[in-house]
């Protein structure tokens, strides 16, 4: 099995934030992200594997 890249899975983690938070993003995108992907994403990013 390939080793995660740390880093890398962090921006995605901020991309998926921008699309989220985009003008004229979907409903659904933005609950989704804000109900089940930010509060995982926001621990990830605290901790210390985010910046690899």
């Amino acid at each position: 099995m390939a080793d995660i890249d740390y880093p890398r899975f962090a921006r995605l983690l901020a991309r998926c934030e921008e699309l989220a938070n985009a003008q004229g993003a979907d409903n659904n995108v933005v609950d989704v992200y804000r109900d089940i992907l930010k509060p995982k994403a926001d621990l990830f990013v605290a901790s210390p594997c985010a910046s690899g």
